[in-house]
């Protein structure tokens, strides 16, 4: 499923969304400023749990933060779990330590 997972950034809502297909699965809000995203809030939809979206979706969001040169401040433990599971891929991101 995780490869059908279009990850958007919408900054009207200031988040990351996944989407699945027309469907939005699941979204992280972020407050972004002076270079830092702060996660603040993942959430899934629960038809689309256990599918690997959240997984995908902040996979998604740490690429696009990368890509802008910003670091990663956590304040969700899922986000938190995620970068300590992907310590080796994304640990240099981490604003917070």
């Amino acid at each position: 499923m995780s490869d059908d997972v279009r990850v958007v950034k919408n900054d009207s809502e200031q988040r990351y969304e996944a989407w699945v297909g027309d469907e939005r699965a699941g979204f992280v809000d972020v407050d972004e400023r002076d270079g830092v995203t702060v996660a603040l809030h993942t959430e899934t939809e629960p038809h689309f749990a256990g599918q690997g979206i959240g997984t995908a979706l902040v996979g998604g969001m740490l690429e696009a933060v990368r890509e802008r040169g910003d670091r990663i401040v956590s304040h969700c433990s899922f986000v938190t779990a995620y970068l300590e599971r992907h310590a080796d891929e994304f640990g240099d991101l981490r604003a917070d330590g």
